[in-house]
């Protein structure tokens, strides 16, 4: 069995004898673990790095790490205790996602949607930022407020160019938008001016990646890498940018603190095989996912040869 997690808001999120009973059951059932991650790997390490100092004791090493809402794939060598350093990058995903991408065309996409879509008089809907964490990638802020307005300009745009986009929605704190206009002030500051006055209606920000490229794809090539069927696949998640993942057919499961965007996009409207496959929790973060998990379990083995699992599940 194979999870596929999101970690801020869902794995990382709880106290620590509920995570360290999480990390137990994954061995005692022997489930594999993927991280799904919105955060490239220098922000992951820091996250192990503040997971240890904050419950001391270590993140649990997954068999693969997708980062960048699934723009890098990357899987760990054989041995167990293997330092982070030592992950490598699937240079096979790279060859399947790189068909038809042009990052220099999604630039030009943000400018053309920020000339056409204005908030106000004077300030643009989309500002393009200076993060280069892979050319598979590509970030903008945006005014939360024209967010349906945007992604359809931004797809138009880049399908003028032959262009194919996956347009994704990562949510970020205002805390963070702030911290990056402390540097943007000394980098634009008529950029830095834009970013401001959209700061009370920036809930996040629009990234643009290939059109064969989102944590949903990620999850399912690793799955075929590991020769699983769907059934064996559980993933888990909170934010607007798991939406495919938590859609695309394998047994999902929402936590009860998902982002109201994640809710937004009509999860009770799907048709009602993948609504079958909709997990939502009553409790928060990591206690969500070790309460969808255990649903999962028991609808998988609901009885035990030796009468044991049942009352391990329901522990």
């Amino acid at each position: 069995m194979l999870l596929a997690t999101d970690l801020d808001g869902t794995l990382v999120l709880g106290e620590k004898e509920v995570i360290s009973e999480l990390f137990s059951l994954f061995k005692d059932y022997d489930i594999s673990v993927v991280f799904v991650t919105g955060r490239d790997i220098k922000n992951f390490r820091k996250l192990s790095r503040l997971f240890y100092r904050q419950n001391k004791m270590k993140l649990v090493y997954p068999d693969y790490l997708v980062t960048l809402n699934g723009a890098k794939v990357y899987r760990r060598r054989k041995s167990y205790l293997v330092p982070l350093k030592k992950y490598w990058v699937d240079r096979s995903w790279f060859r399947q996602i790189s068909k038809g991408w042009d990052r220099k065309a999604c630039r030009e996409a943000i400018i053309k949607t920020a000339e056409k879509l204005r908030f106000g008089d004077d300030y643009p809907s989309v500002v393009s930022v200076r993060y280069k964490p892979s050319r598979y990638y590509y970030e903008c802020i945006i005014y939360y407020k024209m967010l349906d307005e945007i992604k359809t300009t931004l797809e138009q745009e880049c399908k003028i160019n032959n262009t194919k986009v996956n347009v994704i929605f990562d949510y970020i704190q205002k805390e963070y938008v702030d911290m990056g206009l402390a540097v943007l002030d000394s980098i634009d500051k008529k950029k830095a001016e834009y970013v401001r006055a959209m700061r009370d209606e920036t809930g996040g920000v629009y990234v643009m990646m290939p059109s064969s490229s989102n944590k949903a794809l990620a999850v399912d090539f690793i799955r075929k890498k590991m020769g699983l069927e769907k059934s064996e696949v559980i993933v888990a998640g909170d934010g607007g940018n798991d939406f495919h993942m938590l859609t695309c057919g394998f047994r999902s499961i929402v936590v009860n603190n998902a982002h109201p965007l994640l809710l937004r996009k009509n999860l009770d409207l799907l048709p009602e095989k993948q609504k079958n496959n909709l997990i939502f929790t009553k409790s928060d973060g990591a206690a969500g996912l070790l309460e969808g998990i255990k649903i999962i379990l028991n609808q998988s083995f609901p009885h035990g040869s030796d009468g044991s699992l049942g009352s391990v599940i329901n522990a």
